[in-house]
């Protein structure tokens, strides 16, 4: 059966590819759906490791259509390999109707399959994407699914005071505990936004402080914990100001309860 295993971004489409995988590495069968900002289908290709694969765009029809030169060959290269055109037919009716069978055959559901029929009967009619019905799943055979990443901060190069007056005013400030706290909570919050998170539905990155994805508004999903703790120590690591604070407010602490009798 087809599942949603990928989500990229081709040009200004967002790609969704539900792919199905007979062995590693083997691609069996795929419907790859390019969709616009408003969830609204503009291209379908399917893809048939048996028969071929064949295009549709919106408003042009029947944009590619190529296939083996037999079953038997088909069988022998990978379902990723280069296709073979079909004796001097590149848009052979036959060809479409073989790897529209093989490939809705192994649709997710009557809904999806429906949806692909209605879109290459009349490419010119809106066809909108039910992003709500299906989720990435991970590839069994391969691997799975990254749904948290972190972005790097960029490093920007300071200036190096002339003068002591600058340096100053900065260790002045930093006594100040207003200004100790503000520039804490400054720095939690800048690395927790640095941790985004995949929407497994639209394909959208989010922050992991945002309750729901900002595209489509779907829920955020389930994160293991093992995985966030480690996402968690990496931002720790850009929590500077705020990791020096607590170790220099602990220090004065500890130093003042442990002060010798009569100092």
């Amino acid at each position: 059966m087809l599942r949603l295993t990928r989500i990229k971004r081709q040009n200004d489409l967002r790609l969704y590819c539900f792919e199905e995988y007979s062995r590693p590495d083997y691609l069996a069968r795929a419907i790859h759906l390019g969709v616009d900002a408003r969830f609204c289908i503009r291209s379908v290709r399917l893809n048939s490791a048996a028969f071929g694969v064949v295009a549709f765009s919106y408003g042009r029809g029947l944009t590619e259509s190529s296939g083996w030169e037999d079953e038997a060959e088909a069988r022998v290269h990978s379902g990723t390999a280069k296709y073979y055109s079909v004796a001097g037919l590149t848009r052979s009716p036959a060809v479409v109707d073989k790897v529209l069978g093989d490939t809705l055959w192994a649709a997710p559901d009557d809904a999806f399959r429906a949806m692909v029929r209605d879109f290459i009967s009349e490419t010119s009619n809106e066809i909108f994407y039910n992003f709500s019905a299906y989720q990435l799943e991970p590839i069994r055979a391969t691997g799975q699914i990254h749904v948290l990443r972190y972005l790097k901060p960029e490093r920007k190069q300071r200036d190096i005071p002339r003068d002591f007056t600058g340096i100053a005013d900065a260790v002045a400030r930093n006594f100040n505990p207003v200004y100790v706290v503000r520039q804490s909570y400054g720095s939690v919050i800048f690395s927790l936004k640095r941790i985004q998170y995949t929407c497994t539905h639209c394909g959208e990155q989010n922050e992991l402080l945002a309750a729901h994805c900002t595209a489509c508004l779907s829920p955020r999903p389930r994160l293991s914990v093992y995985a966030l703790a480690i996402f968690l120590l990496r931002a720790l690591i850009d929590m500077s100001y705020a990791v020096y604070a607590i170790l220099a407010i602990g220090f004065l602490i500890f130093t003042l309860f442990h002060l010798p009798p009569g100092r």
